[in-house]
């Protein structure tokens, strides 16, 4: 591929970058007309906040321009990085903007792509990050990137004399009821300075990979490959659609799981021009993809899910049918030390993205324990509760692997828990929030089924609570 072949010393050499807004670049000048770009040279970089806000046609491009250390003789290419490492999710997750997750129990409310774009577009600056580097996170399902993708040329004393843009919107979407992954790439602006671009293109390109089971190359796909399209087409809202998809039977476990990374990258290109431009990450992030049986009737089997952000359960301690089960979260959450079994040195998980919980399924004595040790606890303090039409609630949830036989199991402290009794039927529809929390946000126990030793315990997703 082009992408791939070696860079070569051409006559008109080009800056790509990327940026996180418009540049604000003053039209070109006479004497950029008559610049002689045999005395370019190559290099990529993202620019800074402030560098790019400054920039100007004529002016020595300099360190200060950029959001990182760099040198005309040591060029730095900065983009959005694909996550490689569960240490850098978690870095991801800790840094993205603020989450509209749907309230417990329901599905996430399904958007088209039209109005994704919209909110996207909608959406303030700071919401993406230092540079534009990171996602705006709507919900588990939707998400979006943006910034501007530019092609820069200087001459040989370093100073800028024409450049190309494009400002980008990328939304990604997972389905709900597939392995798939779809991306839209918008370009809602372009400009154009100086007189070296004359018929400007730019190509797109998508790719994914299995980031916990790298061997496994078709795990993990996109659909399309290349797409050019002219500045012309672009500003006509011709706009670039791709996929990502994981077969069936592909993945990890019982669960068939993938954990995907894509990235969407652009190249600006003249076709008059035979100087290279470096492909540029306009967009990169992580998917999971999964074949999941047990999320309940109705839910699908398979589905997709973004990673850039732990999904909460969000409770609001007002809700008449749940008050007591909730009431007694918050009280296992803020106050452990008041609750029930004894414990001063209580500090139960599930209030933060940083301590959550993790979802239990598949070890069936396990669950079993963590209910019986919680009711053991029940009977001992209230021995009359069940003539009361009260049952013993526990906080964390016996579906997790932090429930109440968590130090049956793990090199834990005991009593790191609470349990009480509540109203029976206030505690039946608990319940039932709680399946349709697993199902819509597609909350699995998958990771004792990784083949990948090495990966077991490091991908475990987690979830967190929030209580209004």
């Amino acid at each position: 591929m082009e992408r791939n072949r070696a860079l070569k010393k051409f006559l008109p050499v080009t800056l790509s970058i990327l940026l996180p807004f418009p540049l604000l670049l003053t039209p070109a000048s006479a004497s950029a007309q008559s610049t002689d770009y045999s005395k370019s040279e190559t290099i990529s970089v993202a620019l800074s906040e402030q560098g790019a806000t400054s920039l100007q046609l004529g002016d020595e491009i300099d360190s200060k321009h950029f959001s990182t250390e760099y040198t005309l003789d040591s060029p730095d290419a900065e983009g959005p990085d694909l996550i490689n490492s569960p240490e850098e999710l978690d870095k991801e997750r800790q840094m993205v903007s603020t989450s509209q997750e749907p309230v417990a129990g329901e599905r996430p409310l399904t958007t088209s792509s039209d109005d994704l774009l919209a909110e996207c577009l909608e959406r303030p600056d700071e919401d993406f990050g230092q540079d534009g580097r990171l996602p705006w996170v709507r919900d588990r399902y939707n998400s979006c990137y943006r910034n501007v993708v530019g092609a820069l040329v200087h001459d040989d004393k370093g100073n800028l004399v024409s450049f190309a843009n494009l400002w980008i919107a990328t939304t990604i979407q997972a389905s709900e009821d597939s392995r798939k992954l779809s991306v839209r790439q918008h370009v809602h602006d372009t400009e154009i300075q100086g007189a070296y671009f004359l018929v400007p293109e730019a190509r797109f390109e998508g790719f994914c990979f299995d980031a916990v089971n790298p061997g496994e190359i078709d795990s993990c796909t996109d659909s399309t490959g290349i797409q050019t399209r002219s500045f012309y087409q672009l500003q006509n809202g011709q706009d670039v659609t791709w996929e990502v998809d994981s077969p069936l039977g592909a993945g990890t476990g019982v669960e068939e799981v993938v954990v995907g990374n894509f990235r969407a990258s652009v190249q600006i290109i003249d076709e008059y021009r035979d100087a290279y431009f470096d492909w540029v990450s306009a967009a990169s992030g992580s998917a999971r993809f999964d074949s999941a049986s047990y999320l309940g009737s109705k839910f699908p089997n398979h589905g997709t899910v973004l990673l850039s952000r732990i999904p909460h359960m969000e409770l609001d301690v007002l809700d008449p049918e749940v008050r007591e089960n909730v009431t007694h979260i918050m009280d296992a959450l803020s106050v452990p030390e008041d609750t029930v079994p004894d414990n001063p040195l209580k500090n139960i998980p599930g209030y933060s993205p940083h301590n959550p919980l993790h979802r239990l399924y598949h070890d069936e004595e396990r669950r079993t324990d963590n209910r019986g040790t919680a009711i053991e606890v029940c009977r001992d303090n209230w021995p009359n509760y069940p003539d009361n039409d009260q049952d013993c609630d526990e906080f964390p949830f016996a579906s997790t692997y932090e429930g109440a036989a968590q130090a049956l199991y793990e090199d834990v402290p005991p009593k790191n828990f609470s349990a009480r009794p509540i109203d029976s039927l206030d505690n039946q529809k608990f319940g039932s929030k709680i399946g349709a929390f697993y199902g819509s946000q597609r909350i699995l126990d998958w990771d004792e089924n990784l083949d990948n030793e090495a990966s077991v315990g490091e991908w475990h997703e987690g979830f967190y609570l929030w209580v209004n």
